[in-house]
């Protein structure tokens, strides 16, 4: 576990990035598109040290950006399959606090309102099994 300035001078400061695996939350807000921005470097200058440039999913995302209906759920489509595709940045779930648990070994519900600043919100509820 690394010191919190650290994390962020290895992680978007330094180009190229120091790190071999890192887990952080990005907020999607309003769309899945602002959070979309974050796999192409050009739009998002702090992925910079770790994130190459795919012209590719750059038009995907330009396409996603600017068309409607059917279109865009197509462009989007297209836009996640690549950046599965591509992925050096995979996101894993909506919240970073909570990646997995077992359920046959932990009997616990995270709580609605956790946040980033909150990550054992109910701890005392939960319960080990077996």
């Amino acid at each position: 576990s690394l010191e919190f300035g650290v994390w962020l001078r290895r992680t978007w400061r330094a180009h190229p990035a120091d790190f071999e695996m890192t887990l952080a939350y990005y907020a999607g807000f309003g769309t899945p598109l602002i959070t979309a921005h974050w796999w192409a470097s050009e739009h998002a200058p702090f992925t910079r040290g770790h994130v190459a440039p795919d012209p590719v999913y750059s038009e995907l995302l330009e396409q996603a950006m600017f068309s409607s209906g059917e279109t865009q759920t197509t462009a989007f489509r297209a836009l996640a399959a690549r950046m599965n595709e591509t992925a050096n940045k995979i996101p894993l779930c909506l919240r970073s606090e909570t990646v997995a648990w077992r359920d046959d070994l932990v009997d616990m519900t995270p709580s609605q309102l956790q946040s980033q600043e909150n990550v054992m919100a109910g701890i005392e509820t939960f319960e080990l099994r077996g």
